[in-house]
């Protein structure tokens, strides 16, 4: 968790350790067995992906809690790299595929959730010149 709050992320402790079926316990432990099945989780990947994915890559996204080598739970760039707010994936990877390319595959998790009341603004997407920045 230390990495996490050093990049200005939440961790909910209560949530975590008390409700099993919420998206951060769910990504910490789908992301542990992940780790510790590396062949296996290429495969899940490529599954997923619909690429061929060959091994777990790097990226410094900016150094200490922005590096993601291989895969992580609750990872995200730095802010202003991405949506400014405090949004970050449940599962994230960075691999290899047999081409050569790298990739960022990236997964939410959910079963159930204490879900926000906040009205979802979809201007946070949108760059300073208004121009829409998801993929």
């Amino acid at each position: 968790m230390p990495v996490i709050k050093a990049a200005q992320g939440v961790v909910e402790t209560d949530r975590l350790w008390r409700n099993m079926l919420s998206s951060q316990p769910l990504a910490f432990s789908s992301v542990g067995e992940l780790r510790t099945h590396p062949k296996a989780a290429l495969a899940v990947l490529s599954d997923l992906s619909g690429r061929e994915l060959v091994d777990f890559d790097r990226v410094d996204a900016g150094g200490g809690p922005y590096v993601l080598d291989g895969v992580h739970a609750e990872w995200a760039p730095p802010r202003a790299e991405h949506t400014g707010d405090r949004s970050g994936f449940d599962i994230a990877a960075v691999v290899r595929a047999v081409d050569g390319r790298r990739v960022l595959i990236t997964l939410e998790v959910k079963c159930t959730d204490s879900f926000s009341r906040a009205r979802l603004d979809p201007n946070r997407y949108l760059d300073a010149d208004g121009g829409d920045t998801t993929p």
